[in-house]
Formats: structure tokens, sequence, C-alpha cells
């Protein structure tokens, strides 16, 4: 199968550039509208957008592992995304009539998670580990554990949306010649992996947690 060892022989300059065509082409199978790859150090991380989780309009600040506070704080969560060099960008964009139709746009976003985590486990089944960004709480189990009290089951699949992490989604749309309209004509939803050059072969982890620790 094409692509099955191709993260776990880098070498090169150029090994690292069919690594990254072999991102854009898994990404590409699952027909997102959009992909890009760009240094990390293009994403602005603004870790006063914390202020948003904190104001709960979507109710899981505190309620679901992968939202704050329980993710970790604005520092700490800034800090695992610069741990990585590199980061897979992939957009799912839809017209929409009317943007309030939120039985529609969840599904759309569901939709764009589940093809989104595809993707991870894809690259994580390939030899390359990385952290998952997806839109929204993370969905991982049908109900957090949280809401009872009790551990998280499945910490290695935990994921966290762009807002615990801080990410300017607007900049990054602008980093990436993505389009996002804030008008109500359209919804746009962005996930990232991340993943570091150095660093291949290891156990993927949605939360983050490459197996060096936290």
């Amino acid at each position: 199968m094409e692509g099955m060892s191709i993260f776990r022989d880098i070498r090169t300059e150029d090994d690292w550039q069919r690594a990254e065509n072999r991102l854009r082409a898994l990404a590409g199978e699952e027909e997102f509208d959009r992909v890009a790859v760009i240094p990390v150090e293009r994403i602005t991380i603004r870790q006063d957008f914390r202020i948003y989780c904190e104001e709960n309009s979507c109710g899981n600040y505190g309620v679901n592992y992968g939202c704050p506070p329980d993710c970790g704080t604005p520092q700490e969560m800034e800090e695992r995304v610069r741990r990585y060099r590199r980061a897979l960008v992939i957009q799912t964009r839809m017209e929409m009539d009317d943007v309030e139709d939120t039985a529609l746009t969840r599904e759309i976003r569901r939709e764009h998670n589940r093809k989104a985590r595809e993707v991870g486990e894809r690259l994580a089944a390939e030899g390359l580990s990385g952290l998952l960004m997806l839109p929204g709480p993370c969905s991982y189990c049908a109900v957090c554990q949280k809401i009872k009290g009790n551990p998280c089951l499945f910490p290695e699949k935990r994921t966290s949306c762009l807002s615990a992490y801080g990410v300017d989604v607007t900049a990054l749309a602008v980093a990436c010649g993505m389009r996002i309209d804030w008008d109500g004509t359209s919804v746009s939803y962005l996930s990232l992996f991340l993943y570091r050059e150095d660093r291949v072969g290891t156990e993927y982890a949605g939360d983050g947690s490459t197996g060096e620790g936290e």
C-alpha cells in the first residue's frame, strides 16, 4: 500500500517533501474543500482567547475533558502547539441559506470531525504521530466521563478545539489561503494535524501526548 512506510524512513528534505505530498493525498481522499501544509510558526496563538471558553456559550466548559479548564492552561496549550514544526490544515466549507440551523451545522461539523480523525488515525498507522485539533468539544465518547466524575476512558484519543489552544482561526485561514465568511452565508470548519519533523514512528495521541510525558 502506498504510504505504508514513507513516514518511517525519513532522512532528507526530499523525503519530507514526499511525506508532505502523502499528507495532502490522504486529506484529499477524504474530500475536504481545502488542504494546506504550513510551518507551525505561522499559527497565531492568542492566550487571551481563553475568555471565550470561560464565557461558556457552548456549554462545555468544565464538563468535557477536552475543554478548559481540564485541558490545560492557556500557556500549557500553546506550549503543546509549539512542540511541533509543521501543520496540516484541512477545511470544510459550505454555503448555507440559514447558518442558524444548528441541526445542520452540527451535522456538517460531525462529518468534518469524523473525516479529520480518520486522517489522524491513518497517519498514525503509517508511522506519523502528531497533535490533532478539531472544532468543538471532544466527542470521541457519547458522554464524557467528566460529567460522571470518572477519569477519561481514552486519553490517547482525546482532542481539544482550536479555541482551547487559542488559535486565531481568521489568521490561520489567511495564512493558508482559505476563505472564511462571517456574514452568515456559509459555515467553515478547520482542523489541524501538527507533526514534528524530528519525531516519527511514535504512537498517535489525540491530545498531543506523544509518549514523552507532559
